[in-house]
C-alpha cells in the first residue's frame, strides 16, 4: 500500500490562463482545487469553502 505525504498542484496561474475548470470546458469532469486535498486528507483540507474562498486568493497570492 502506498501512503500519500504531500500533494502539489500544478501552476494555479497557467491553470487559470488556460481556463481547464471554467464550467462546460474541457476539464469540467476534473475534481475542482478544493476536492483533490478535500477527498486525500478525508475532508480535514479543501472542500467547497476551499473553492469559494479560492478566486479572491489567487488574485492576492499569485498577482
Amino acid at each position: 500500500m502506498t501512503e500519500i505525504l504531500e500533494i502539489h498542484t500544478q501552476c494555479a496561474r497557467a491553470l487559470m490562463r488556460v481556463e481547464i475548470w471554467v464550467c462546460g470546458g474541457e476539464g469540467s469532469d476534473l475534481p475542482t482545487v478544493g476536492e483533490r486535498p478535500c477527498e486525500m486528507t478525508k475532508g480535514e483540507e479543501g472542500g467547497a469553502d476551499y473553492d469559494r474562498k479560492w478566486p479572491a486568493h489567487a488574485l492576492q497570492a499569485l498577482w
